[in-house]
């Protein structure tokens, strides 16, 4: 499922365990937020649909602190 949505390639130097916990996290949130069972696979496309809109602002930072050293 990690795979399939290509989360390793948004933060590199996280680890399959890494995405395992936070989706897993989010899935539950997504069930109690909507009182419904929600597929995992669909928590992880959501997740990785949430976390690549801040991809711009990761990119800037991430060259801003590289710049800086």
């Amino acid at each position: 499922m990690i795979d399939e949505t290509h989360l390793l390639d948004l933060f590199p130097e996280r680890t399959a365990a890494d995405f395992f916990v936070w989706i897993k996290a989010y899935h539950q949130e997504l069930q109690a937020r909507y009182g419904k069972r929600i597929m995992i696979e669909e928590a992880a496309r959501d997740f990785r649909k949430q976390k690549s809109q801040f991809l711009p602002t990761r990119t800037l930072h991430a060259m801003l602190g590289w710049l800086a050293t």
